[in-house]
């Protein structure tokens, strides 16, 4: 099922939601719709799933209109966040229970109830109840119960925020060994950018209400259209750094330190731009000659010092004071640099990405 939004906003007494939100999601995929909380993610759900109206605008499923049409018509499935599994019956009556009030035999909602217990993994626990369960088997049976009826768009509000970081994991997995199995449109709301990366063919990235940028997780982290994405997208975040060229070269806004990187096409002398630049992306040499980072050969070097290190997972983390801005750099801890040591910097041209300075969209 392909799923339109055209221009649909939504207002709460003065707090407008959405924003105009203009976006597709395309028919047997997963997207993601990602953004910090109070950005408008899960009311852009509710809006989808027909459980709150829009202000103004369109939805359609398929190209027909569904925007006045009750969520019961719409054909879809939902998954909340708490699972809203009932209490009282059973792991199978659980996932029958959309099939009630329908025209199928009892045989057949058994075949059905079998199936779908196949697909998510909980044929062994069709006796139990939910209070019998652990968080991702009641996942399991919340997504089984939401497919049912065969939908053609299945929904998915922060599924994994209730679980540990182990299960999360695992259960990242099977989100997208379901969706592939059947082939559905999934739509799911997160914020935490780690799901949205893991899972999805597209991710959507809102903020205030609005778009900042629809693209796959690959294109959102190495191509952000804007400082927010920049900054959000990416743990640690993008380093940001106020600069200006001079006679075609890249400094520091304040002057305290000259980046011996070429100004971007499009940047004019003396500007001010912002730029992101990722931990990784960086590449630090110690004066004594040993080298760790990013493994581009250096577009630029610069004059600095270590002014902190710790691990950092596979990685060290290090703290780079450079003129007046300190950098977040992540290099292997193959030939880690000491505490103190003076170093020089180096940034990758090719992922250094530069921004309006009032926190506009890309400049280059």
């Amino acid at each position: 099922m392909r799923v339109e939004l055209q221009a649909v906003s939504k207002t709460f007494a003065r707090v407008k939601a959405v924003d105009q939100v203009t976006v597709e999601f395309s028919s047997g995929r997963l997207t993601s719709v990602l953004g910090p909380s109070g950005c408008g993610k899960t009311t852009l759900l509710n809006l989808v799933g027909g459980i709150a109206p829009p202000t103004s605008g369109r939805i359609a499923f398929d190209g027909r209109d569904v925007t006045e049409l009750p969520p019961e018509k719409r054909g879809l499935g939902y998954v909340f966040q708490n699972y809203a599994l009932y209490p009282h019956l059973r792991v199978g009556d659980n996932i029958a229970f959309p099939l009630r009030f329908t025209s199928m035999d009892r045989r057949a909602r058994a075949a059905r109830v079998a199936e779908l217990a196949e697909l998510v993994r909980v044929g062994e626990l069709l006796g139990r109840r939910p209070s019998e369960l652990s968080g991702g088997q009641q996942q399991r049976v919340a997504i089984a119960r939401s497919l049912a009826k065969s939908p053609g768009l299945l929904l998915m509000d922060e599924p994994l925020s209730n679980l540990d970081a182990r299960l999360r994991t695992e259960m990242r997995a099977e989100i997208r060994r379901i969706q592939s199995a059947t082939g559905i449109t999934l739509i799911l709301v997160t914020h935490d950018q780690e799901d949205a990366m893991a899972v999805s063919d597209s991710v959507v990235v809102m903020r205030d209400g609005r778009l900042e940028q629809v693209a796959s997780p690959l294109d959102v982290y190495a191509d952000p259209a804007s400082l927010f994405v920049a900054d959000f997208i990416g743990n640690p975040p993008a380093n940001q750094l106020r600069v200006r060229p001079r006679l075609g070269v890249l400094e520091l806004a304040d002057a305290s330190a000259r980046l011996d990187l070429a100004a971007p096409a499009g940047l004019a002398d003396g500007q001010e731009a912002v730029m992101a630049v990722r931990p990784e992306s960086i590449q630090l040499t110690a004066v004594d000659g040993a080298t760790d980072g990013a493994p581009d050969a250096p577009d630029s070097a610069q004059a600095a010092r270590v002014v902190a290190c710790s691990p950092a997972g596979r990685d060290l983390a290090y703290t780079v004071r450079l003129g007046g801005a300190e950098l977040n750099v992540l290099a292997s801890p193959d030939r880690p640099i000491p505490v103190g040591a003076a170093v020089r910097v180096a940034i990758a041209a090719n992922r250094a990405y530069f921004f309006a300075p009032d926190g506009g969209g890309r400049l280059a």
